[in-house]
């Protein structure tokens, strides 16, 4: 079981994920403007602009959507939820 497995496993609520370091330990995939969004069960979205689409979309066990470079300022629009 991958640590994307295991951290969808026991997240109790979605859990994003925004330190490029931390995309990484957990998918692999290296990249210096990207987010992660772990659900519950294990659902997981790569959020990257076109830079690194091609790359995010080789990274088994997520689905991947291209934001514009401003990966944060899309995820403001394309989330909800409340900030703890």
């Amino acid at each position: 079981m991958s640590r994307l497995e295991r951290l969808g496993a026991v997240v109790e609520e979605p859990l994003l994920v925004t330190y490029g370091v931390n995309v990484r330990y957990l998918t692999g995939f290296d990249s210096s403007n990207c987010a992660l969004l772990v659900e519950p069960g294990g659902q997981t979205t790569l959020y990257t602009d076109f830079r690194y689409l091609e790359a995010a979309q080789a990274v088994e066990g997520v689905d991947v959507v291209r934001t514009p470079r401003d990966v944060v300022g899309a995820l403001a629009e394309l989330l909800t939820g409340r900030r703890v």
